[in-house]
């Protein structure tokens, strides 16, 4: 009974420090920021004239994330990203590479998936679109970290990413497709260091 007792002892120690050990290297940042979304319009078959499209919106993005080293780090993000006739989920990984300068800036790349929801419909017919599309994604992004006190710090940050999201457009006889293939995001955002 006593070697029982010293075991799990032994172990909620080990699980009381592994722990901590693995709570001291995480963080989480949330931030808002600017999407820049151009699109390509294609016809298929004769020519639709479609309302113009918004290219610009806004976005708030939720990530957590865990530093591996002192240069290197991951998160996981969701981002929510809305123009006027259509918003974005997209849940995103990323690999950071932190140099070591003052504003210690970062590169990294991302993978994921991209939900696109159309929320008006660009020639004003309700049954003649796509109304969502799904796409993986992936992207590069730079920013830096400026650690204003011991347990938060600001990061702005660009991001680059790709995806292949689109939707047809049918007005009989005619046919078009609308692409939307690459976001350009700026973000500036608040890290909470355990």
């Amino acid at each position: 009974m006593k070697n029982l007792k010293a075991i799990l002892t032994v172990i909620v120690l080990s699980t009381t420090v592994y722990s901590s050990e693995i709570l001291k290297n995480t963080f989480i940042d949330v931030s808002k920021g600017y999407t820049y979304t151009p699109y390509n319009k294609k016809d298929l078959v004769g020519s639709i004239n479609i309302n113009s499209l918004d290219k610009n919106g806004y976005l708030y993005d939720f990530g957590i994330g865990y530093r591996f080293s002192e240069n290197i780090f991951s998160t996981l993000n969701y981002q929510y990203s809305k123009l006027d006739e259509m918003s974005f989920d997209d849940y995103y990984l990323t690999l950071n590479y932190q140099l070591d300068y003052e504003l210690n800036p970062y590169f990294g790349v991302l993978i994921g998936k991209s939900f696109l929801n159309w929320e008006k419909d660009p020639i004003n017919s309700a049954r003649n679109i796509d109304w969502s599309s799904g796409s993986m994604l992936y992207g590069i992004q730079t920013g830096f970290e400026y650690q204003f006190s011991e347990k938060f710090s600001l990061v702005p940050k660009l991001i680059y990413i790709r995806t292949d999201h689109g939707a047809n457009l049918i007005s009989l006889p005619a046919r078009s497709y609308i692409e939307h293939d690459s976001k350009t995001q700026l973000m500036l955002g608040l890290r909470y260091n355990f």
